[in-house]
């Protein structure tokens, strides 16, 4: 008993222990990835309107603006001139402005001539005016230490704050190459920039100290611990709300719906056109591209900071926790409900598993670990129906040797449909109760040997019980020369007194073919006639087995079995065989012949019993059934 009930919980632990196993050390990770990638597009977008602008140096921009993007320094400076007076709050280039036309003017045959000093001069004044953030990024040597790559020296030179002007474009990248954090402080070094260029926008927009250790954002907590935090995206390529480059570098250009989308929003100008190498995998990659560019990605990185977004994985704790509260109910259902409703029950919670954990996801920002779950359960019905129906076959044959000797196969077989009948305690049930006794058998007893005695009752209890296995009944029990029959339990059955009555007829003609045994095995020992008495009592009795775990047996219990021994003790009284009670023979119904019918009483009992003489079958040879 104690086994059966920890083997669901042994089979849910090692469920957990293999899918933990698979999850930190093997492909579940990645696999789980993948999944909460799925969960980006089918979650519906974030319904607050993002606080950002992507100025997109897109095709257009590019037919519209022929020179090389070198020589733009005058476009940027219109654009950031543009923004700000359409009310950004702040202007983020997506460029690292590492090369110079003023360099290349210089360098070229026109010598040091006045537009080799002033050409950039126009972007040179809008930075040094603020809330412009430059880009930069992160280099490392072999030995890990950390370089920067910045804009150029004259740049440099004229930002007010390089704190609060410069930002690191730096993304990292999954074992898969798909962009799905940002790192708020991808270095913590002091020799130059080192907030990324989301949080530096975020920082300038809400006018937060770029300084500072932590920083609280739409109650979230940004820190410079290195942590990456998940992207909360807006869709995919396209969703951050765009403004081309073109219309702020053109004069009368810039449409009134283009300053609203400006107006009160951080912006970031970078190129979105499809030439560009700064584009990125990102979760959202299902379509004809899959990437999305970098000045997008950091559009998204500035909203979902905005917005407070806090997308985390179930700790690991709990994560181990979940699954194993799962997997044990649904082992602890496989083992102890039929296998339909089992199969139900796993393929119901495989696939509401999936949903769950989008509505988790969609409402409050958790990643469930969701192919973990499914594998668990997957691994629990793998081990869970083996070991059920190994244990189920060690029951049936234990149930089958136990019984074979003592009941016919076909009751055999009910039985081990229904092993629920044979737990310890009883049901109540209406049965017949069959008593045969020998006898004489003590006088026959002492005129034999013990040996001779044992090969008697061997050749008499075969015969005997060989009526009662037919007719569906079960041999209790023996009791020495005698046995105890009972029919309608544990399997019940309408017809029992029907079933008992016609076994006492044919236990009857096997006591016949014993006299003649008798007589010619044992002629010269004077044992006298070989004669039975058979009694046959029908009414309630408890039916079960009875004992403790180690040892126990099945039997009947119940006035109906003393009473039934008492009528079998009356057969010598009434001088006949087969004794039934009124009860049985009334049960029993038509079909049979009776001879004498009186009332005799019955040990134990105020009342006298009416007792019937059963003298056979009305049509000899008559199937109970």
């Amino acid at each position: 008993m104690r086994s059966s009930f920890l083997i669901p919980w042994i089979v849910a632990v090692v469920a957990v222990v293999v899918v933990e196993g698979l999850y930190h050390f093997g492909p579940l990770a990645l696999a789980e990835e993948r999944v909460a990638d799925l969960w980006h597009v089918l979650a519906p977008a974030p319904a607050e309107e993002p606080k950002v602008v992507l100025v997109a140096v897109d095709d257009q921009t590019l037919d519209k603006l022929d020179d090389p993007i070198l020589f733009w320094a005058p476009h940027f400076a219109a654009s950031i001139a543009s923004l700000r007076s359409a009310g950004a709050t702040v202007v983020g280039l997506d460029f690292q402005f590492q090369a110079s036309a003023e360099e290349w003017l210089a360098r070229s045959e026109l010598g040091d001539v006045a537009i080799s000093r002033t050409w950039d001069a126009p972007l040179r004044a809008e930075v040094f005016e603020g809330g412009v953030v430059l880009a930069a990024s992160v280099v490392r040597d072999d030995q890990g230490r950390v370089a920067y790559d910045l804009p150029l020296g004259p740049y440099l030179a004229l930002l007010p704050d390089r704190d609060r002007s410069l930002g690191l474009v730096d993304l990292p990248l999954d074992g898969d190459d798909v962009v799905r954090r940002y790192q708020p402080v991808p270095v913590a070094s002091e020799q130059g920039p080192s907030l990324s260029f989301g949080l530096t926008l975020v920082a300038n927009h809400l006018g937060l100290d770029p300084r500072a250790d932590t920083w609280n954002v739409a109650g979230q907590v940004l820190d410079r611990s290195g942590e990456g935090r998940r992207i909360r995206w807006l869709g995919s390529a396209g969703s951050v709300p765009q403004v081309p480059f073109w219309r702020l570098v053109i004069p009368g250009a810039l449409r009134p719906e283009d300053r609203e989308k400006i107006r009160g929003r951080v912006a970031v100008v970078g190129v979105t056109h499809k030439r560009s190498a700064d584009r990125f995998i990102t979760p959202l990659r299902w379509g004809d591209d899959p990437t999305m560019p970098g000045a997008e990605v950091h559009a998204n990185v500035v909203a979902s900071i905005l917005r407070g977004d806090r997308l985390q994985l179930v700790p690991d704790v709990w994560r181990c926790l979940l699954l194993l509260l799962v997997t044990s109910i649904v082992s602890s259902v496989v083992f102890r409900t039929r296998v339909r409703v089992g199969l139900l029950v796993v393929v119901g919670s495989v696939l509401a598993w999936p949903l769950a954990a989008l509505c988790v996801f969609a409402i409050g920002g958790l990643l469930v670990p969701t192919v973990s779950g499914m594998l668990a359960i997957a691994l629990v019905l793998s081990a869970s129906y083996p070991l059920r129906f190994s244990g189920e076959q060690k029951d049936r044959a234990r149930l089958n040797g136990l019984f074979r000797r003592y009941l016919s196969d076909d009751v055999v077989q009910e039985i081990l449909a229904r092993p629920d009948a044979l737990q310890l305690g009883g049901v109540r049930l209406d049965l017949s109760v069959l008593v045969v006794d020998v006898r004489g058998f003590t006088t026959l007893s002492e005129a034999l040997e013990p040996e001779e005695v044992v090969e008697l009752l061997n050749r008499w209890l075969g015969p005997a019980c060989q009526p009662i296995l037919d007719q569906g009944g079960v041999v209790d029990k023996f009791l020495g020369d005698g046995i105890l029959a009972v029919f309608g339990a544990p399997v019940p059955r309408e017809d029992h007194a029907r079933r008992a009555l016609v076994a006492a007829v044919g236990i009857a003609a096997a006591a016949d073919g014993m006299q003649a045994w008798c007589d010619e095995r044992f002629a010269d020992r004077g044992i006298g006639a070989f004669s039975i008495g058979v009694g046959v009592h029908s009414g309630p009795a408890v039916s079960g087995t009875i004992g403790f775990e180690l040892r126990s047996e099945y039997t009947v219990i119940g006035d109906t079995v003393n009473t039934a021994s008492r009528i079998e003790g009356l057969c010598k009284q009434a001088d006949c065989r087969l004794l039934v009670s009124r009860a049985a023979a009334d049960a029993a119904g038509p079909g049979f012949s009776y001879g004498r019918v009186t009332e005799l009483p019955v040990k134990g009992k105020a009342q006298q019993v009416e007792v019937l003489e059963l003298l056979g079958l009305v049509e000899p040879g008559a199937p109970a059934d």
